[in-house]
């Protein structure tokens, strides 16, 4: 409401079915303000009519129409009118009126007709007839479409094309790839994918904007602008999400959104949305663990990954270093439906070693260390993916441990190719490593893994404090692997470390 009047999007008219009523009673139970001042206060035409009326709501669409500002209409009406029983009441808000109720209907409107459901001729005769003329209307549109150059044509159906992979970015997208493979930079996610989508921006439909962290998420370079407008979307995340979804239902826009992986909280309504109209919205959700160091618990993400990965029809994507930034910008341009990208606020290690392999995060997951009969295979996503690293060398140079290190970045997507990686990759022990809820982790390490992730809330400090507090050091992680594969095999001797323990 305070963003349409802001934005003075004259075009939008609101109706307001002003009845009085809710589920459990009158309006007056919960509410008391005044609807009408709200909008006005927002920037808002407002006008009230006698919703029964249709001469006064045709009256107000013409003023609607000259109007410089959204305008809302508030409609005074009567729940239910014609039942002379429950007209005016909650016991008709949802409720069916009943056969008697019914007949009392008819009755009190001269409706003649008993049959239910049931159209007049007249008013099949007056639908058929807008009918008809909407299809003229449209037929009449598509013949001028046709008459334009096929350059035009052309791009007007790859703007309702919701596929970004143009030629153009596909070729940025492999100079970034390139860019980071010869730096090998110490970065985080979030300015990773700031530099992805700096250089893809351009060459897409992409329509960009923030709920006040452009910043903070990296989605909003000064050289944009002359390209298409920022959006700014003020505190206001649902909103925001909104908004998205209706640019995306639209079309001719592709619609990317920022703000901290916390604050999904505030728009998950209309993110559900997202996921269930299957448009096309990216999310960019920095600020994706307890690494993002002081602002403290609250904003820590812990149950929202999981609860995220939850939500049908949606890809959630959490890269590990800068080429996996890279391949998941690739697969959010590439996938149909909404796309979360889960960034780290702090930096961190490039680990891809090979290049020339493709887009190894679409496939979900993928192996990251040369060895042939792992005793432990370790899965990881986004930051924790060179902690596993670190721990797959302690193990091996310390316990002559051998340890595969699988990089998830796409957790849904492995679970349904592999909907028991456990027993597709075998090892001693399987271990999970996320700096959230390890729900979820379970179903890839099967009975008898270790899990290792954030059961409860997160701490304000340095990211480098919170890690090595919560048990994310590569000690830690360590020791508790070779205590369990103990555990596991007990009755033989321990594994003795061979000098290297860090």
């Amino acid at each position: 409401m305070s963003l349409a009047g802001h934005w003075r999007l004259h075009q939008l008219i609101v109706f307001w079915d002003d009845n009085g009523v809710t589920i459990d009673g009158p309006v007056s139970l919960s509410q008391s303000d005044d609807i009408i001042q709200r909008f006005k206060a927002s920037g808002w035409n407002t006008l009230s009519i006698d919703g029964h009326d249709f001469s006064a709501i045709h009256r107000a669409i013409e003023c609607a129409h000259k109007a410089c500002q959204p305008t809302l209409i508030g409609c005074r009406t009567r729940i239910g009118y014609g039942s002379p029983n429950k007209m005016g009441s909650c016991h008709v808000h949802g409720s069916p009126l009943g056969a008697q109720e019914t007949q009392a209907v008819r009755k009190a409107l001269s409706w003649p007709w008993e049959e239910p459901f049931f159209v007049p001729e007249s008013l099949l005769i007056d639908w058929k007839y807008f009918t008809h003329r909407s299809f003229t209307l449209r037929n009449a549109w598509r013949a001028r479409l046709s008459q334009q150059s096929p350059q035009i044509q052309a791009r007007f159906y790859d703007a309702l094309n919701s596929s970004l992979l143009n030629q153009e970015t596909i070729e940025q997208l492999k100079l970034q790839r390139s860019e980071y493979e010869k730096t090998r930079p110490w970065i985080s996610t979030r300015s990773a994918s700031g530099a992805v989508l700096a250089g893809i921006f351009p060459h897409t439909r992409l329509l960009t904007g923030s709920a006040d962290l452009k910043d903070s998420t990296c989605t909003a370079p000064e050289h944009w602008n002359p390209y298409r407008p920022f959006l700014h979307y003020g505190i206001r995340e649902h909103a925001m999400a909104a908004v998205m979804n209706g640019i995306a239902a639209h079309g001719g826009f592709i619609p990317c959104g920022g703000t901290f992986l916390v604050f999904s909280d505030y728009l998950r309504p209309a993110l559900r949305l997202s996921a269930l109209m299957g448009v096309k919205v990216i999310y960019i959700m920095t600020h994706d663990s307890i690494g993002l160091g002081e602002d403290g618990p609250t904003h820590q993400p812990i149950e929202h990954l999981v609860s995220l990965r939850a939500i049908p029809n949606l890809t959630v994507l959490r890269p590990g270093d800068s080429i996996e930034v890279v391949e998941c910008w690739e697969i959010a341009l590439k996938v149909n439906g909404p796309v979360v990208l889960c960034l780290s606020r702090q930096p961190l290690p490039y680990f891809r070693n090979e290049g020339g392999k493709g887009n190894q995060c679409e496939e979900g997951a993928y192996p990251l260390v040369s060895v042939q009969v792992p005793k432990v295979n370790i899965w990881a996503s986004g930051s924790e993916v060179s902690l596993a690293l670190a721990v797959a060398e302690n193990l091996r140079e310390g316990y002559d441990i051998s340890s595969q290190v699988y990089s998830v970045p796409w957790l849904m997507y492995w679970l349904k190719r592999y909907p028991e990686p456990w027993s597709v990759f075998p090892a001693q022990l399987q271990v999970s490593i996320e700096a959230a809820s390890p729900l979820g982790w379970y179903q890839v390490t099967g009975p008898g893994g270790l899990n290792i992730g954030m059961e409860r809330f997160g701490a304000s400090g340095s990211c480098s404090a919170l890690f090595e507090t919560f048990g994310f050091s590569v000690s830690t992680i360590t020791s508790t692997i070779v205590k369990k594969i103990q555990e596991n095999t007990r009755g033989n001797p321990p594994i003795p470390p061979s000098g290297l323990e860090r």
